[in-house]
């Protein structure tokens, strides 16, 4: 599915009357905001059948990865009932107590070690998520109030603001997507002016779109350091250029979290 700066690009070229690009990158025929509307009609008319497709839609849920585990081993002793009873097997042999403690005590064990390593892991990345927006709002405030209050330049620091929020935006909405297991269609970025087609075009195709928009914002600051926007001394800066790489790094571990079992 298209992410949701791809689709605010697309509405704001339309709204614009610009011709809209066909093909892998844009769907002219809107599949997601189709699927918006279905989930939206589920959940008014019966939230409970809203609630079960949830949990049975093949991304986001275990209901289909326990299935595949689920129904082989049920019709497996299945069968082993009725080919004991069509053979006339013993019911002490088949329905041993201690069989049966053995097998509940590390069912057992199993599903209390998974719980506390899946809540473990949900507790880290949460946490990791965290640190990596406020490591960003840190370094985009921070440049705020770097900037320079010369009534010469305050075009040029307008258009700097407005340039580096919308690349933080998208910053956050990609690290978001890397670790999404569901459809990201709710992660709202504010609007695409000030970028160009081609740079949006360049973004929608890279796999890496954070190391990316990271670079781009790394380089907006230096261009804006050249013109005397951000008249800030070198030691004091570094913090801004060490927040960010920061927060990479710990959407890097949340990315690790979600990617490797």
């Amino acid at each position: 599915p298209r992410c949701a700066f791809e689709r605010r690009a697309l509405r704001d070229r339309r709204r614009r009357g610009e011709p809209v690009l066909a093909g892998p990158t844009f769907d002219p025929a809107g599949r997601m905001a189709g699927m918006r509307e279905r989930f939206t009609d589920a959940l008014s008319k019966s939230p409970c059948f809203f609630e079960c497709l949830f949990l049975c839609r093949l991304r986001g849920s275990v209901i289909p990865k326990a299935t595949v585990f689920a129904v082989p081993s049920a019709a497996l002793s299945l069968g082993l009932h009725f080919l004991f009873r069509f053979y006339g097997v013993p019911e002490h042999i088949t329905q041993g107590n201690s069989v049966w403690a053995s097998f509940t005590f590390v069912l057992g064990v199993l599903i209390v070690f998974r719980t506390n390593q899946a809540y473990s892991r949900y507790w880290e990345g949460a946490t990791l998520l965290m640190q990596v927006r406020g490591e960003w709002l840190n370094a985009a405030s921070s440049l705020f109030a770097f900037c320079t209050r010369d009534p010469a330049l305050r075009s040029q620091v307008a258009k700097f603001q407005h340039q580096l929020i919308r690349l933080m935006s998208l910053l956050y909405c990609a690290a978001l997507q890397q670790v999404a297991l569901v459809s990201d269609e709710g992660m709202e970025v504010i609007d695409m002016r000030g970028l160009d087609e081609e740079s949006m075009r360049f973004l929608v195709g890279c796999e890496e779109r954070c190391d990316v928009l990271l670079q781009w914002i790394r380089r907006l600051i230096v261009l804006n350091i050249d013109n005397g926007v951000i008249p800030v001394p070198p030691p004091i800066l570094t913090r801004v250029f060490q927040e960010l790489s920061r927060g990479l790094v710990d959407a890097k571990d949340v990315q690790k979290i979600a990617e490797f079992p």
